[in-house]
């Protein structure tokens, strides 16, 4: 999961201007692609199996520590 946000990443084209010389010519205005929704909603994904993660292992060793206190 992770590498596919790293090559959407990679994909990604920010909207903006760029000026090439000489400098008294019109600026060159770019797009984006809109992969920077991708890549957010990938992020985000992302975040949820984290926090996903972290809870199951807390709850996990919270009832590991509940049997070994039982016997």
């Amino acid at each position: 999961m992770s590498f596919c946000t790293q090559v959407i990443k990679m994909m990604v084209i920010l909207p903006g201007t760029t000026i090439y010389p000489p400098l008294s010519s019109k600026p060159v205005v770019h797009q984006g692609n809109g992969l920077d929704i991708l890549y957010s909603r990938f992020i985000i994904i992302l975040v949820i199996f984290i926090v996903t993660f972290i809870l199951v292992t807390a709850i996990t060793l919270i009832n590991y520590k509940r049997k070994d206190n039982h016997k």
